[in-house]
């Protein structure tokens, strides 16, 4: 083999390798609302969030507070005149991981204000077969807070992609 034509297939190959192990901080949200990361599927809600709280669980993770926005919404939508814009399910998980609130905490004790980390999950009734994942991202001046974002777009992409139990 000539040795261009090597170098070339070596070039190719790495070229090739690399795009494989995108790390998931690489994730492409749908949208971007303010600070709001807003990502879809064509999954069905109650999947996609089982999805989600299975990779909580995954990562060793408890969930601390499950919020049922929807339900909410639903009992005292009539009561204060508004429609609730939520088909299926509309719910905010929140979880937190010791280690890296412990790293917050040490950095700077009032980054307590960033734990738990909190996932919302819903589906919209003007969007049917869609459902969406979001999160808050925090500042980015705060570097001890990348493995944070990296741990949620991970649970995210999980939801995305994943199987429930």
């Amino acid at each position: 083999m000539k040795k261009p034509l090597k170098i070339i297939l070596i070039a190719g190959l790495l070229l090739a390798s690399s795009s494989v192990a995108v790390p998931s901080f690489a994730l492409k949200p749908a949208k971007v609302i303010g600070s709001i990361q807003v990502y879809e599927t064509d999954k069905p809600f109650r999947d996609v969030r089982d999805a989600i709280l299975n990779a909580i669980a995954e990562e060793g993770m408890r969930v601390a507070f499950q919020a049922h926005s929807k339900h909410m919404l639903d009992r005292t939508a009539k009561d204060l005149g508004f429609d609730n814009v939520y088909d299926t399910g509309a719910e905010i998980i929140e979880f937190c991981k010791a280690d890296l609130s412990h790293k917050l905490a040490q950095a700077n004790p009032h980054y307590i204000s960033f734990c738990p980390f909190a996932i919302a999950v819903y589906d919209i009734k003007a969007q049917p077969g869609k459902t969406f994942i979001s999160f808050e991202l925090p500042p980015d001046d705060i570097p001890e807070l990348k493995p944070v974002i990296e741990m949620v777009e991970g649970i995210v992409e999980q939801g995305l992609e994943g199987e429930a139990w």
